[in-house]
């Protein structure tokens, strides 16, 4: 099995688990690949070129270059009209709530 695919498994289990238990599970729209260390710059643009309404960015905390670009980064989404919402704030904006089933990862259940 792919590494690939092992990882969807393990998701699909995870999201029914936590489906199950009556948990929200929230992933990420954009990864900005900090915890690699790529440099300033690269997750700066990644951020900045990926980005899109409604958009969750993954970043780390405790990741210098992370911690180092994130003002202008925050800057220059605030400047093209973006805000920052909680997760919370972001589900009551959108009509319906955020919705999400976990079975659209193409996982296959048994009923």
């Amino acid at each position: 099995m792919s590494k690939r695919l092992l990882l969807l498994v393990v998701m699909c289990f995870l999201m029914a688990a936590a489906t199950r238990l009556g948990l929200t599970t929230v992933l990420w729209t954009d990864n900005a690949g900090d915890y690699a260390n790529p440099g300033d710059k690269v997750i700066q643009r990644k951020i900045l070129r990926r980005i899109g309404n409604g958009g969750i960015i993954l970043i780390h905390d405790g990741v210098q270059q992370t911690i180092d670009v994130l003002p202008e980064v925050i800057t220059s989404l605030r400047k093209r009209g973006f805000r920052f919402v909680t997760l919370a704030e972001m589900a009551m904006q959108r009509p319906g709530g955020v919705q999400a089933d976990w079975r659209t990862a193409r996982c296959v259940s048994r009923r």
